[in-house]
């Protein structure tokens, strides 16, 4: 099935935005971070990999932007392993 003119601009921002973002300076992303917590500060860090870094839960992120968590894993299927967190030791945060 065709993708509406609709469905594909909204396919090429995630695309273009998802770009910007892995290209940003560290600099862009401290602050990208910043104001995610910002504007999501009942989002609660579920644990952290070797390197630092910040993951969550599908549930409580699906919730803090108001989306569902099957339309969040299907954003995921477009990443890659990397960015997906395959292969990352995480250390839950109690």
């Amino acid at each position: 099935m065709a993708k509406t003119s609709l469905e594909a601009n909204s396919i090429l921002h995630r695309a273009a935005m998802l770009y910007a973002y892995r290209n940003a300076p560290p600099e862009l992303k401290a602050k990208f971070a910043e104001g995610f917590h910002r504007f999501f500060p009942g989002l609660k860090v579920a644990g952290h990999d070797d390197d630092g870094r910040p993951y969550y839960t599908a549930a409580s992120v699906a919730e803090a932007l108001g989306a569902s968590e099957t339309e969040l894993c299907d954003m995921a299927e477009g990443l890659r392993p990397e960015e997906r967190g395959e292969g990352v030791t995480i250390h839950r945060v109690n």
